[in-house]
């Protein structure tokens, strides 16, 4: 199943309701997340890959300590119940790893992952998502932990059992990431791990879904590189043989 679009939401709500207690979870939606692989795929999206963020890799589930049901999850929250629409937050924080190439990689702290999208009661994403990405990688020279290391917009979404996949554009990173392609025409993914089997919002019926997550995010790599690749092996492909 896929929709298109999504629109900005504020994910302090979604602690709001946390403190409430009234999200209604399915139990499954309580287990540690699913793995994501390297090279994830979901019908229609981009394959995951380099370079790429990855948040919560060990096994992550809600504990007694109350301050683990904010550090990793995923809510679809209701508004209007059975017939209305639905706010999607998605948030992770802490440690994280940078891959920069599919052979080198570099530990990051203090990172937040926050993507926001609404979609209507049939689950049609609409417009107006964001994911954004913060924090510090002192491998690569980023020593700030407010640093802004990767916006985009959400323009689809995929779901498949225990993980959703959101495809995003407009992307635009830090300077320090050197794989990051600055075009608003380049499409790339971020997929998350769930806890267990999402069916749709359409069977949800009016009711609230949490559940912990995984999650990696994959920017693409700039058209140049691809060139120079590209060339290069052309020119190993097409040497001339050495006369005998």
């Amino acid at each position: 199943m896929r929709v298109l679009g999504l629109i900005k939401s504020i994910s302090s709500v979604a602690g709001a309701l946390l403190l409430g207690g009234v999200l209604l979870l399915p139990p499954t939606a309580l287990a540690a997340p699913a793995t994501l692989e390297p090279s994830i795929q979901l019908p229609g999206l981009p394959e995951a890959g380099a370079p790429s963020f990855t948040f919560s890799e060990g096994a992550n589930t809600f504990g007694g300590n109350i301050q683990s049901w904010y550090d990793n999850y995923a809510v679809f929250q209701n508004v209007g119940g059975a017939g209305g629409s639905y706010n999607f937050f998605a948030h992770s924080t802490g440690q994280f790893s940078y891959l920069e190439s599919p052979d080198t990689g570099f530990g990051g702290v203090a990172g937040i992952l926050d993507l926001n999208a609404t979609f209507d009661s049939n689950g049609t994403l609409q417009a107006g998502g964001t994911i954004t990405i913060t924090g510090a990688i002192a491998g690569i020279g980023i020593t700030d932990p407010t640093t802004q290391l990767m916006t985009a917009e959400l323009i689809d979404f995929v779901f498949d059992g225990d993980k959703l996949g959101f495809a995003i554009s407009n992307i635009q990173c830090a300077v320090e990431i050197v794989g990051c392609a600055k075009s608003e025409t380049q499409v790339e993914s971020v997929y998350f791990g769930l806890g267990g089997n999402f069916e749709g919002i359409a069977d949800l019926n009016g009711k609230h879904y949490r559940s912990t997550i995984m999650s990696t995010t994959t920017v693409p790599l700039p058209a140049a590189a691809w060139l120079m690749l590209s060339g290069l092996g052309t020119l190993l492909m097409f040497r001339p043989r050495r006369a005998e």
